[in-house]
C-alpha cells in the first residue's frame, strides 16, 4: 500500500516524533495488517506528540486480535495497557482524541 510506504519513509526521516508512527499505525490498521499496526502504534506511544487517539487505537488493536474468542485482554496485553496508561498519566500531553496529530 502506497500510503503505508509513505509513512514508513516518514518515520525514517523523522524518527523522534510520534506523528509518522501514528499515521503509519492508522494506515496499517486500514490495510488489516494488525501486527504491524500494533508495532507502529507502540512506537508512536513512546515518542513526543502522542495523542489520546493513539492510545485508544492501540488498545483497540490489542482487543481486535483474530485469534481471540472474546474481547478480553491476555495478561501480557493487560500489563502493556497498564504501562501505557501509567505513561499517559506521567506525561499527559494533548488530551483531545481528534485533531491533526
Amino acid at each position: 500500500q502506497a500510503e503505508s510506504r509513505y509513512y514508513r519513509a516518514f518515520t525514517k526521516a523523522v524518527p523522534d516524533s510520534s506523528v509518522g508512527f501514528s499515521r503509519l499505525c492508522e494506515s496499517l490498521e486500514a490495510a488489516r495488517q494488525r501486527t504491524e499496526a500494533v508495532a507502529a502504534c507502540r512506537q508512536a506511544l513512546g515518542l513526543p506528540g502522542a495523542m489520546l487517539k493513539d492510545y485508544v487505537r492501540f488498545v483497540h488493536l490489542l482487543l481486535s486480535r483474530d485469534d481471540r474468542a472474546t474481547a478480553e485482554l491476555s495478561p501480557a496485553d493487560l500489563e502493556e495497557v497498564k504501562q501505557v496508561g501509567a505513561s499517559r498519566r506521567q506525561h499527559p500531553g494533548p488530551a483531545l482524541a481528534g485533531g491533526a496529530g
